[in-house]
């Protein structure tokens, strides 16, 4: 028994120390690339399915935005039929088409003074606002009357629309032109120049101005009552124009503004000053005002003038004039007195004097060239020289508007002198009511004040900008009545409305 277990174990021993015969498995038979070709395989199914999938995502997608681009276009249809109802029952839509149409115009007519961009006028606004109003508007001719053009902008097409749109009315037209090619524009409105009732032309090169007036000589112009014409170059150039005046004439003509260029370089005076009422000008000489007779109103601004030019030359006489502007550039001494003596206005009620600063106003001129005025506008920079001659030749001022420090006209108000045993003021006894355009303190105006009380010449209403201080106010309201104001003129100028209706602003 012995032997028999020691050779068991020696057997299962030599056995366990053989090595074991090869295991059968894939890899032994196929080799190491199977692993990497399945997985290329899973890959490849992978990239197919998410395609069938991205494929199947898309179709639904514009399926989806199909249904949406239609449902929004009902939406869209939908919102446009209640917007037409809405409007159609509104109560404005029950008015007549007529009585929009002039609530259009009155409208319209209420900004004509407003200096807008034509995209933004009141005839473009009302014209977008519904398909009802649009129709009413686009047929309502006085709404596209008044007409700009910008040759920078090229806004040929907008031109042309306001054209058609005004129809034969009368209309107002605005013209800048730069080095821009306007041909294009002169082609257009030629046939349209007759129609005018205003014409504004700002031009840069006197060439310029002087080819848009050539339009105007081969037309009548039977409506035409404004001109405003402005050359921002000096170089007088060679053009020429081609007429003096349109060939019709312009009969209704009534106001003219001419800037950068002098009249008699555009017109001859006898054929278009006669009508003219309202003449506004930088340079002005005796010929042209020998033929404006019938001028109301004549502003001169920036004026140049110069010793001997007005001193042999026979009486300008301007029975209708009744205000009379002057600004003046340069002038030689006793140039503007002789200015003065040359003229007879018996209807003068109005002068105004600006920047006339050191200019002699000595008086060689008398209260006899002009007997009706009393109302005298004062700005700045006049001397206290300058100040007393106007008093010594305009004694009989009843309004006055000073623009300088109370200080200078001070001693003038307060002078005073005995007549006839009572004590009157020395100089416009009959001044009543007066503007301060920069008043100092209240205590220099309130003396005044008092002081022409006790001479017997009260001031009886005291005319303030509307930036005064109320303490201002309070201190003067005790001594006369004071009324605080946006514009002077309107309360000093006669005939205001008359005077500013031209169709020009700055």
């Amino acid at each position: 028994m012995g032997h028999m277990g020691r050779k068991s174990s020696k057997v299962q021993a030599l056995k366990s120390s053989q090595p074991s015969p090869p295991t059968m498995t894939t890899t032994t038979i196929f080799g190491p690339h199977s692993t990497t070709l399945g997985a290329q395989d899973a890959t490849r199914n992978r990239l197919a399915s998410i395609d069938m999938q991205t494929k199947n995502i898309e179709v639904e997608k514009a399926s989806l935005l199909s249904r949406s681009e239609e449902l929004d276009a009902a939406l869209k249809s939908l919102q446009a039929e209640r917007k037409a109802i809405f409007n159609r029952i509104a109560p404005i839509s029950y008015l007549p088409n007529e009585i929009l149409a002039a609530i259009f115009e009155t409208l319209h007519a209420s900004l004509e003074d407003e200096n807008t961009a034509l995209t933004t006028l009141s005839e473009v606004v009302v014209s977008h606002v519904a398909t009802h109003w649009r129709a009413v508007a686009i047929k309502a001719s006085k709404l596209w009357t008044r007409i700009k053009f910008r040759s920078s902008q090229q806004s040929i097409g907008l031109l042309e629309l306001y054209l058609q749109r005004s129809q034969r009315l009368p209309i107002d037209l605005f013209v800048e032109i730069d080095n821009s090619n306007t041909d294009s524009y002169n082609h257009l409105i030629r046939p349209h120049v007759g129609r005018c009732r205003h014409l504004s032309i700002y031009t840069d090169e006197r060439a310029d101005l002087i080819k848009q007036l050539n339009l105007l000589s081969t037309q009548s112009t039977p409506f035409l009552q404004s001109m405003d014409l402005l050359c921002s170059s000096t170089w007088r150039g060679l053009s020429q124009l081609d007429s003096n005046r349109p060939s019709g004439g312009a009969p209704n003509l009534s106001a003219l503004r001419v800037r950068g260029v002098e009249i008699e370089d555009l017109f001859d005076p006898l054929y278009i000053l006669q009508s003219i009422r309202m003449m506004w000008c930088e340079q002005i000489g005796p010929r042209v005002l020998h033929h404006a007779a019938n001028l109301t109103h004549l502003t001169l601004a920036e004026l140049q003038i110069y010793g001997g030019e007005y001193q042999s030359i026979s009486t300008i006489t301007l029975p209708r004039l009744l205000t009379l502007s002057i600004s003046i550039r340069d002038a030689e001494d006793g140039a503007l007195s002789e200015f003065l003596m040359a003229l007879d206005a018996p209807r003068l009620e109005v002068l105004h004097f600006c920047n006339i600063g050191e200019t002699d106003t000595s008086p060689l001129w008398t209260s006899t060239h002009f007997p009706s005025l009393h109302i005298l506008a004062l700005d700045h920079d006049l001397s206290e020289f300058g100040l007393l001659a106007l008093a010594t030749n305009c004694p009989h001022i009843t309004h006055l508007a000073y623009g300088d420090k109370v200080e200078d006209l001070q001693l003038l108000l307060k002078s005073s002198r005995v007549e006839s045993g009572a004590q009157t003021a020395t100089h416009w006894p009959n001044l009543h009511t007066l503007y301060l355009d920069t008043p100092s303190a209240p205590g220099a105006v309130v003396e005044m004040l008092i002081a022409r009380r006790n001479i017997g010449a009260p001031i009886r209403k005291l005319l303030v900008p509307i930036k005064v201080s109320l303490d201002f106010h309070a201190a003067c309201s005790g001594h006369v009545e004071v009324e605080r104001m946006r514009d002077h003129l309107k309360a000093l100028y006669p005939n205001w409305q008359d005077w500013n209706s031209g169709k020009w602003a700055d």
